[in-house]
């Protein structure tokens, strides 16, 4: 269990990923664009999440400038990306670096899982 907050422009994949997030016992803090994610966080006050899993290219910001907004107000912030892109092409457009925890899309509702639990015990 933890708190998860994800943050995907593309509606139905936030709420897909998000019901699956809920199914395995996560609490889930959902948006679909970085300006709801920071409001959500804001409303929460310290509570704050455990895990960031968001999309990588988005509209107002990418996946990493959030990140790393979130990781400001809350330093540990563990954070999964999610792209549909090859992870060679987002870290040549200098989107995220090397060693940064990617998702591919399209994944399972098993590697997504893995993935966030993993990053719950600070795994890559």
């Amino acid at each position: 269990s933890g708190r998860v907050l994800v943050v995907e422009d593309e509606k139905l994949l936030e709420s897909l990923v998000s019901r699956v997030l809920m199914r395995a016992g996560f609490d889930v803090l959902s948006a679909h664009s970085p300006a709801m994610a920071l409001e959500l966080l804001a409303d929460q006050g310290e509570v704050g999440v455990d895990v960031l899993l968001t999309d990588v290219v988005m509209p107002e910001m990418n996946g990493r400038q959030l990140s790393e907004r979130i990781e400001s107000i809350q330093p540990g912030l563990r954070t999964v990306f999610m792209s549909g892109y090859p992870a060679t092409v987002v870290r040549q457009r200098g989107l995220l670096p090397d060693g940064m925890n990617v998702l591919q899309k399209p994944f399972t509702n098993e590697q997504l899982l893995e993935r966030v639990q993993g990053a719950l015990v600070g795994q890559s």
